[in-house]
């Protein structure tokens, strides 16, 4: 199976689970672990090249905040959120100069599917988004170039301190201006 094959598989997946989730309706009962039906949730964490871009790219950091709108007594949420990755450039220059390093911002829609659990609760999630990447000028034109691209990933929410906290990590898949660049964001984050 292909890149644009998985690219619809996943397209369809995702408007299937919306769709489902609208089915479901919004009741109000049974918000997960909060009893709010809106949260807001911030997150940081190490964001890992892969595939291609493992080459030029060393780890580097994501920051990001997310809108969760929990759907009902259901187990599925849906989750807008914004990310911002800094990755630092893997080779060095030989007149010692620093080229910045790549950056990335993301805005993202995914589907969230919580499974059973009594203190902490995983979930699945999949997703689309919009991914603009600013490259080092010496890998490419230097200038951001945007794309749109797939995530998919597991997480898990438990409760510290009064709070919800949740660890999770994604595989995002973004096609870009012909290219393909592929990530691995590994968060940390809490939900009010």
């Amino acid at each position: 199976m292909g890149i644009r094959e998985v690219r619809g598989c996943v397209k369809y997946l995702a408007i299937a689970g919306a769709a489902l989730a609208l089915c479901l309706g919004v009741t109000g009962a049974g918000v997960a672990q909060t009893g709010r039906p809106v949260q807001v949730a911030v997150s940081a964490g190490v964001i890992l090249p892969t595939g291609d871009l493992v080459e030029n790219a060393d780890p580097g950091y994501r920051l990001g905040a997310d809108v969760i709108v929990q759907l009902g007594s259901s187990p599925v949420a849906l989750r807008a959120g914004a990310a911002y990755d800094r990755l630092a450039h893997a080779h060095e220059h030989q007149d010692g100069a620093e080229d910045g390093g790549y950056r990335q911002v993301a805005g993202t829609l995914d589907v969230l599917y919580r499974l059973p659990g009594l203190i902490a609760m995983p979930y699945l999630l999949a997703g689309v988004g919009v991914f603009d990447l600013d490259q080092p000028a010496d890998h490419g034109s230097g200038e951001s170039r945007t794309g749109a691209g797939f995530n998919l990933g597991v997480g898990i929410d438990f409760p510290v301190a009064g709070r919800i906290a949740f660890l999770e990590a994604r595989w995002q898949h973004a096609s870009i201006a012909g290219e393909t660049s592929r990530f691995l964001p590994l968060t940390l984050g809490f939900r009010f």
